[in-house]
């Protein structure tokens, strides 16, 4: 095993521990709601990064679906956020209506990530003798076109 297989998971996790923190330091110093706002962004963040964690060189289907589940759901909430935090700052917050029609496609990824082991959308994942075999399905029309 290499020092990089050796060094990352536990990097990874500690990244998003400490990520986790820092949106929890962010959410108690004020109940503004940009401040919440960037809490959230940051917990995101955490979440992309525990997935990564769990994925990476994972021993069973069962782990590695877990950490892809917490990257996808993260990552399709991140631009949203991001987006809320922008309008929040620069023009004002923006419609609640917009952001309800702006959230339908992180939703719908996942709700499909949860689901995946039925349908096998985003990913593949099979155990061997020799370990677990997965593929991203990023020729799939939904993860192409939609997400």
């Amino acid at each position: 095993m290499q020092f990089v297989d050796l060094v990352l998971n536990p990097f990874l996790g500690i990244m998003a521990v400490a990520y986790a923190a820092l949106a929890v330091r962010v959410a108690r110093t004020s109940p503004q709601y940009a401040t919440s706002s960037v809490s959230f962004f940051l917990a995101l963040i955490a979440g992309m990064l525990a997935g990564s964690a769990f994925s990476y060189n994972a021993d069973s289907a069962g782990l590695y679906s877990i950490g892809r589940t917490l990257s996808y759901s993260a990552a399709g909430f991140l631009p949203l956020v991001f987006y809320t935090i922008y309008r929040e700052y620069t023009v004002g917050p923006p419609r609640v209506l917009y952001v309800v029609i702006l959230a339908v496609i992180p939703m719908l990824s996942m709700g499909i990530a949860l689901t995946n082991s039925m349908h096998n959308i985003l990913w593949i994942v099979n155990e061997t003798p020799t370990g677990i075999v997965y593929s991203e399905m990023t020729s799939h029309p939904y993860y192409s076109r939609v997400y």
